[in-house]
């Protein structure tokens, strides 16, 4: 269960390193270009990076006030 723990964000950094890593050599892109959402550009990984990064920021805020 992830709820009310928020040392799953560590986690979640990790997978956006892993991430950027990716994004960086263009690694397995050619899979999702077979796709028409994806032909032209990748701008659904980098909302869902946002996504991540602000579930991160949260959980962050939340870490701090039980500090």
């Amino acid at each position: 269960m992830l709820a009310n723990n928020t040392c799953i964000r560590h986690l979640f950094k990790s997978c956006l390193s892993h991430y950027d890593k990716l994004m960086r050599r263009k690694a397995f892109l050619d899979q999702y270009e077979k796709y028409d959402m994806f032909r032209e550009n990748f701008t659904e990984f980098d909302d869902s990076k946002e996504v991540l990064e602000s579930l991160i920021n949260e959980y962050e805020k939340c870490q701090e006030k039980q500090s």
